[in-house]
């Protein structure tokens, strides 16, 4: 079977339900996972109303990326002034800007 080869956009809730039905190392292992900081720092958000299981250790997750993109935040500005009316929250609109970045820039 045919694998994608690029770049996989991942967000912070491809990361948890990902880990929670344990097919993160699998995915990180064949894909070329890229996703933005902010979606890693959600990762981590509500780990106090988690099970202990599904508590995702951050310097792990990290290293599984193939990158962790900065923040653009000038970039995610304008795209909240001059983009879609869309109800992002805040590592969507991140990992979005990032995606339209990537699309104008090679």
């Amino acid at each position: 079977m045919a694998v994608h080869r690029g770049s996989v956009l991942t967000d912070t809730k491809t990361v948890i339900e990902a880990h929670r039905v344990g097919a993160w190392r699998a995915l990180a292992s064949r894909y070329r996972l890229v996703t933005v900081a902010k979606c890693l720092e959600e990762t981590q958000t509500g780990f106090q109303r988690r099970r202990p299981e599904e508590n995702i250790d951050p310097t792990i997750l990290r290293a599984s990326f193939h990158s962790v993109e900065p923040d653009d935040a000038l970039a995610i500005m304008r795209l909240q002034l001059d983009g879609p009316d869309a109800h992002l929250d805040a590592g969507e609109l991140s990992l979005w800007t990032h995606a339209l970045t990537r699309a104008t820039t090679g």
